[in-house]
């Protein structure tokens, strides 16, 4: 069962369910073929713009006198706030239809509360609905408001925006101990969130700190939530979602060659290499000013290995967020238009099947205390550029052809 295709009965079954999904016979094992499990829909360049936190208010910068409130203060110095961003992120789709989507953006965070253990809690990252019906997105602007962090999702949803929700595949994903989560934990997880998803809100997720997983386990685990077969407590045994699965996965397999890339997953994801590192500042810098390369060799052996070891997946290459966002949001503004350019230069410009990925850009992600650097593309003057990159596809991706950068 796909996310768009939910039977009405759902709608029914859900009213019975006030902890955990209603038990269904298993209709596709956990031995079902990985490459079945995956969308076939292609994974298109994205972008990052946390909204939502994992209890479905808005995601304020790493403060828990701040975080969820009903309104995020807007960061001083750094740019605006969730609300401000998402408000403006639907009216410039709204403005200038020739940047339409499809678009993918990841939005919300579900991290990693949850558990099948008796009476914990599971935090879904899916927003409450509010009494009052959003506004539409057609109004002029001066009339659109963002009043909650559902009808930010809402709203992006209306203007053609694909949402992504985060999900950890181990423990505190912002520092601290991070071990493994089980594989019953994570997919019991999929499915709640699925679950408390009656709007269809999110689209794709993103399973992060997928490395952490055992291969055998990271294996289960991307077959299972793609599929929609999660573990049922009650029954003691694997059971198909009532409420569909999750075909469009992404893992994050940062420390590729550590961890097996043939799990069928929908895309597989790393971070730049260029912004990794004590020296990343000078290779950054040096790859702005087009005197070392962009994307880096370790970039392209790992896109070559996910198209070899796991054909029909999709590579992808990020920031590492929030760390590689608050290096970015160091570099200055000239050098962050020229290596979003060159990074989608050498992207385009990669003729063979084998070398072909997506990117994951910056739109906006919130800093914390040990990396202070929100990274506002608003505000940077980033914004635009990195929405042209995402819609053209121009080998030759000349300044002619982009608007001005910072704006």
């Amino acid at each position: 069962m796909s996310r768009q295709l939910r039977p009405l009965a759902v709608a029914l079954v859900a009213l019975l369910l006030t902890v955990a999904p209603a038990p269904a016979p298993a209709s596709a094992g956990p031995a079902a073929a990985a490459a079945e499990t995956r969308s076939s829909d292609p994974l298109k360049d994205m972008g990052d713009a946390f909204l939502v936190e994992q209890d479905g208010g808005w995601f304020c910068p790493h403060n828990p006198a701040l975080e969820s409130t009903a309104v995020c203060p807007a960061d001083t110095g750094e740019g605006g706030d969730s609300r401000s961003f998402a408000e403006f992120m639907v009216e410039h789709v709204v403005a200038n239809p020739q940047l339409t989507p499809p678009m993918y953006l990841r939005a919300g965070k579900a991290r990693n509360d949850c558990s099948i253990a008796p009476g914990a809690p599971c935090t879904t990252g899916v927003p409450p609905a509010p009494a009052e019906p959003c506004l539409a997105v057609s109004l002029p602007p001066a009339q659109y408001t963002i009043t909650s962090p559902y009808c930010a999702l809402q709203g992006l949803k209306d203007v053609g925006i694909q949402l992504g929700v985060v999900v950890g595949a181990a423990g505190d994903e912002d520092g601290g101990a991070k071990p493994a989560r089980s594989v019953q934990d994570i997919t019991y997880h999929a499915c709640r969130i699925n679950q408390a998803d009656s709007a269809n809100l999110y689209d794709f997720m993103f399973l992060d700190l997928a490395f952490k997983l055992p291969d055998a386990d990271l294996v289960s685990v991307v077959q299972k939530i793609q599929s929609g077969v999660y573990w049922d407590p009650a029954a003691g045994a694997y059971r198909t979602c009532p409420y569909g699965g999750w075909p469009k996965l992404i893992t994050n397999d940062t420390t590729w060659p550590a961890r097996t890339l043939a799990t069928g997953a929908w895309g597989h994801a790393k971070s730049f290499k260029v912004l990794e590192g004590d020296g990343w500042r000078q290779n950054a810098e040096a790859a702005a000013d087009g005197l070392e390369p962009s994307i880096r060799t370790e970039d392209f052996d790992f896109v070559r290995a996910v198209h070899q070891q796991d054909p029909g997946g999709h590579p992808v290459l990020r920031f590492e967020v929030p760390s590689q966002t608050d290096r970015f949001a160091q570099l200055d503004s000239g050098d962050q238009c020229n290596l979003l350019r060159r990074w989608a230069k050498q992207q385009k410009q990669s003729e063979q099947a084998v070398e072909q990925f997506s990117i994951i850009y910056a739109f906006y992600v919130h800093a914390l205390p040990d990396k202070p650097e929100t990274y506002d593309s608003v505000y940077r003057g980033t914004f635009l550029r990195q929405r042209e990159l995402i819609h053209y596809y121009n080998p030759d991706l000349g300044e002619q052809s982009l608007s001005v950068c910072p704006q």
